[in-house]
């Protein structure tokens, strides 16, 4: 009896030991944890590593695998569409106002784009902007059902992918030193396709770099300083390579924070403070009197870049075709050298959507924003809990993050870049699901009632939208470096300007 007691029981250890993984596994994929796990994945790898093959540039496979984590979401969405509390209940807790006005804006962008000059590629825009726009849905649903989304889950994977970037580049500055012939960073390895999508990326996490020294020292001086060196060398990173966008970005959000939360917002402020000084005086060391670049922000030129003059041409596009424009990504026809984007989200929307959709958004974003404010400055006084305390820190980082790639955005093609997209959707849906969260806690909306005509109009889009990317996205991939030797062939320009592709121009 003893003897069959014993045999007995590590075997029920080793049943439940190899069914466990499976369980995790089945709650995952029909949580849609896998989602999240692929999204943390793409935000802590890519920025420092390509595990494509070399022959694709690095700005493509981030585009690639982009495209693949968007799918993989769509289809996940799709597939929970019956949930009771699936993610189209988040969908439906959004306010009506907002839901139709995005309902409106992809209207326009399908008429913008069955009237455009290449309407597979203007389809493409819309509906890519519809998969990101599922992504934030998706964080936002996971966020709000704790299903591997919280606050300290994300907060921990922006530092994870910040201290990956960072010993990439140390590892590459110490070889630098040591062997000649190798480029002081960022004319070195960067894991972008060009810095200034590195900056790009900056202006979405360098706001929210310090909320480790804020949310896990646990009152430990020590602890809070380890966690603040991540935060300097962010900075020193931005002051080596040239950053403007992204410093006027965080001047803008500092200034914003401050008119919004005021002292409510001291401790993030100081944090900030304190890693940019730093990182001040480690850029001096290590790129002034160690090495020496001539991509800091002290070695550029002020001047505009050709901004102005791009900025003029698309006034004038404007105006000629105001109405619902020359179609989405339709900038990006342009022969012999230009730029695929105007380096400017409004000047973008204005020549491809037209000014009624440009002013349409304008509204949505003023809106929400608005909304958000409202709601987060109580989480800031000084009397609240210590958990709802952290909160407030968060929102007021969130707040900060959306302040500086919005800024930044009035000068750059943030809102276009794969990796910057990507953290934009996990930004915008941490926001949606955080608002959404206190939204049902405070106050009891009428439930939309998601009629069978409604929700087939809801998964048609999907639909609509998985075909479509996946239609107009195969045939390029298969030919990225055919593409852009006849774009190269065509116009003698061996610049590439890029917009979904490296080589941007859809004529080629």
């Amino acid at each position: 009896m003893q003897l069959t007691k014993t045999t007995d029981l590590p075997e029920s250890k080793k049943v439940s030991e190899s069914t466990a993984p499976r369980i995790i596994a089945k709650k995952l994929l029909r949580g849609g944890g896998f989602v999240a796990l692929l999204l943390y994945a793409y935000v802590v790898i890519l920025p420092s590593v390509h595990p494509l093959p070399e022959a694709i540039s690095l700005y493509d496979g981030k585009r690639i695998l982009q495209v693949v984590l968007l799918l993989a979401n769509a289809l996940w969405l799709l597939a929970s569409f019956k949930t009771t509390h699936g993610p189209f209940s988040t969908y439906t807790d959004i306010p009506v106002g907002g839901r139709r006005a995005l309902g409106v804006l992809l209207v326009v962008g399908c008429i913008s784009s069955t009237l455009a000059a290449f309407p597979r590629y203007a389809l493409l825009e819309v509906f890519h902007l519809v998969l990101i726009a599922g992504l934030a849905l998706s964080v936002a649903h996971l966020y709000r059902r704790r299903i591997v989304m919280s606050d300290s889950v994300i907060v921990g994977v922006v530092l994870l992918s910040a201290l990956l970037y960072i010993v990439s580049f140390s590892v590459g500055f110490v070889m630098s030193q040591l062997i000649p012939g190798i480029s002081v960073w960022p004319e070195s390895h960067i894991g972008f396709g060009h810095i200034r999508f590195f900056n790009q990326f900056q202006s979405w996490t360098l706001p929210l770099i310090v909320l480790p020294a804020l949310m896990f020292s646990r009152g430990s001086r020590r602890i809070q300083i380890l966690l603040m060196v991540p935060a300097a060398i962010w900075w020193m990173l931005l002051f080596a390579s040239g950053g403007r966008g992204t410093m006027v970005g965080i001047a803008a959000a500092l200034i914003f924070i401050l008119l919004v939360f005021g002292r409510k917002a001291a401790p993030w402020l100081k944090l900030q403070g304190a890693a940019a000084v730093a990182g001040a005086v480690a850029y001096g060391l290590l790129f002034k009197l160690i090495s020496a670049t001539d991509a800091s922000l002290l070695d550029r030129n002020l001047s505009d870049m050709g901004r102005f003059h791009f900025w003029r041409r698309a006034a004038g596009m404007i105006q000629e075709n105001w109405l619902i424009g020359v179609g989405p990504m339709h900038h990006a026809d342009f022969t012999g050298t230009g730029w695929a984007h105007p380096h400017s989200v409004l000047f973008q929307w204005g020549v491809e959507w037209g000014v009624p959709a440009t002013l349409l958004l304008i509204a949505v974003v003023v809106w929400a924003v608005a909304a958000w404010v409202r709601q987060s400055r109580p989480f800031t006084r000084p009397d609240v809990e210590e958990s709802d305390g952290s909160k407030g820190y968060v929102r007021i980082a969130l707040t900060a993050s959306l302040a500086t790639a919005g800024t930044h955005a009035f000068f750059s093609g943030i809102t276009i870049m794969p990796m910057s997209q990507t953290v934009m959707a996990l930004i915008a849906g941490w926001m949606l699901g955080i608002f959404l969260e206190r939204r049902a806690e405070v106050t009891i909306a009428p439930a939309t009632r998601f009629t069978p005509v409604r929700r087939g109009a809801v998964a048609a889009v999907i639909v609509a939208a998985i075909g479509i990317v996946i239609w107009a996205t195969i045939p390029d991939v298969l030919r990225l470096e055919e593409r852009s030797d006849d774009y190269v062939e065509a116009t003698n320009d061996t610049y590439l300007h890029p917009r979904y592709w490296l080589q941007g121009n859809i004529r080629y």
